[in-house]
């Protein structure tokens, strides 16, 4: 069981583009809990919902399943290893996901991740109505409801 683990990393100090769903209470949660850690703008908020099919990395229907984070070089990472890409570039979080990152921990992780996905919206996950967050997205982005 040694070896290296790959550890997602955010190095060129480049920004994330995290694109979720805008009517998803636990996805804008998600989106709260990062922006209240993100000191350095390292991530981006996009409401997939508000984009137009042209405009988003992957196909609609993938969008509905899972949460997917791009960086400016084009990679994409979707559902718990989205998530990992953006612990990496928060500051004091990058331990969690060299840990996230490790091979057991990232199964069930993924697995984890697939079983809320899935129930997000039976369990409450529709978004609810309200909240005065500011609005500091970048251009190209649309507001996430709310």
């Amino acid at each position: 069981m040694g070896g290296t683990t790959a550890t997602p990393q955010l190095d060129r100090g480049d920004q994330l583009t995290a694109w979720v769903d805008g009517q998803c209470r636990l996805c804008r949660g998600f989106q709260a809990w990062v922006e209240d850690r993100d000191e350095g703008s390292a991530v981006r908020f996009c409401d997939f919902r508000q984009a137009d099919d042209r405009d988003l990395p992957r196909a609609r229907a993938e969008h509905e399943q899972r949460l997917w984070v791009g960086g400016a070089e084009g990679e994409l990472e979707g559902g718990f290893d989205g998530v990992l890409r953006i612990l990496a570039a928060l500051p004091g979080w990058q331990g969690l996901a060299r840990l996230g990152a490790r091979p057991l921990v990232r199964r069930i992780g993924r697995r984890l991740y697939a079983v809320v996905a899935r129930h997000r919206q039976a369990s409450g996950g529709a978004a609810s109505s309200g909240g005065d967050r500011e609005d500091t997205r970048p251009p190209g982005c649309d507001p996430l409801p709310g």
